[in-house]
């Protein structure tokens, strides 16, 4: 082998080096550019588990109030119902001779 092949030969091992660093940079900074989207997606994921979790809580609140205002509206249900039975029943027993229904479920 003579000089310039070994001139040359170790140009295109130089250019082959050279390459492959840049290569090796440019993965470099792929890399570091998908961990910020993975830090990203990761802080996303983690803000909507928290708005879920409070979002369930405030169901679970509203819940509970709807069921209190349930029950208390069937009282008073009861109780006009009651009234109204009561109305009916001297109205019947009186001077007037006035039907009145009473819706019940």
């Amino acid at each position: 082998m003579d000089f310039n092949s070994r001139k040359k030969k170790k140009k295109n091992n130089d250019l082959y080096e050279e390459n492959i660093n840049i290569y090796l940079e440019e993965n470099d900074n792929y890399i570091l550019d998908l961990e910020k989207k993975v830090q990203s997606l990761k802080l996303i994921g983690s803000n909507l588990r928290d708005e879920v979790r409070t979002s369930n809580s405030l169901l679970d609140n509203l819940s509970d109030r709807m069921e209190n205002v349930n029950k208390k509206l069937s009282g008073v249900y009861r109780r006009v119902k009651n009234i109204l039975r009561t109305k009916v029943m001297k109205i019947c027993n009186g001077k007037y001779e006035t039907f009145i229904y009473v819706y019940s479920h």
